[in-house]
């Protein structure tokens, strides 16, 4: 089924339930929206996430390292993130821009000691280099490392006591490697407030690049790498991930404009 098709019907489904007529299809720059459904529950826990604008979904790589199903107040579907759980997600040519890439996610994290991995991209040279990683770290800071190339990386970090365990929050992250200065390439936003960032190599040396390392095998939700030892993610994320594919036409900062982020904010909001 083609996405118009798809976004039609979820509209009218919608509708007939009486929700808010807001749809995250009518974010343009969204080029997979990754949805955690009551229909993915099997066995006992989360078995896939089907993307709503493409046909691959998400899956745990065996079922030693499949989530456990978490459920808000409010009855919605998350994944809950334990330490050797870890979703991956094969990246399809849609939404594997090196350009203009960002993710955007509910999370409510259990803060625990060293930095948590919400997210990664692997690429380069082998199965866990990788081109980029989303954490949230003890002191309540956001950190997204950018790969320069394999040896290479660059973090744009927010304060401290930014995020925790008290409500969900909105966070997203946008790459716009078009943009002239490292402040404008690299945006951090929780709830649809932008944060200031300060950069500092995580790796060897070099500015935010243009362009990130390609990538070349799996995202990666809640962990590093497959067997999920390295940094799990504690909390959860979810009930939708959305991967940010290009810039909105009237976006400022970042490549979601200020009204976008607002309305994905609220969408299916957990509790």
């Amino acid at each position: 089924m083609a996405a118009p098709d798809r976004a039609l019907r979820y509209a009218l489904r919608r509708k007939r339930a009486g929700a808010s007529p807001f749809s995250p299809l009518q974010v343009s720059a969204i080029t997979a929206w990754l949805r955690v459904a009551n229909s993915t529950v099997t066995g006992s826990g989360i078995s896939s996430l089907p993307d709503v604008l493409n046909v691959n979904p998400a899956v745990q790589g065996t079922d030693a390292v499949r989530p456990a199903l978490g459920t808000s107040a409010n009855g919605l579907s998350l994944i809950t993130g334990a330490s050797g759980k870890v979703l991956t997600w094969p990246l399809a040519a849609s939404n594997n821009g090196t350009s203009q890439w960002g993710i955007a996610c509910h999370i409510n994290t259990a803060l625990a000691a060293g930095v948590r991995c919400v997210f990664g991209v692997r690429g380069g040279n082998g199965a866990n280099v990788e081109r980029f990683r989303l954490q949230v770290a003890a002191d309540e800071s956001v950190r997204a490392v950018v790969f320069i190339d394999d040896s290479n990386s660059r973090t744009g970090l927010t304060a401290a006591s930014q995020i925790g365990d008290s409500t969900p929050q909105l966070l997203t992250v946008e790459f716009d490697g078009t943009q002239a200065t490292e402040a404008a390439k690299l945006t951090i936003t929780l709830d649809g407030a932008v944060k200031a960032l300060t950069f500092t190599n995580e790796a060897g040396a070099g500015a935010i690049p243009a362009t990130m390392t390609a990538a070349t095998g799996n995202s990666l939700i809640g962990a590093l790498n497959t067997g999920g030892s390295s940094q799990p993610f504690t909390g959860f994320i979810g009930p939708n991930i959305y991967i940010i594919g290009s810039k909105m036409a009237g976006a400022t900062e970042g490549l979601l404009t200020a009204a976008a982020r607002t309305a994905l904010s609220g969408f299916e909001r957990p509790t």
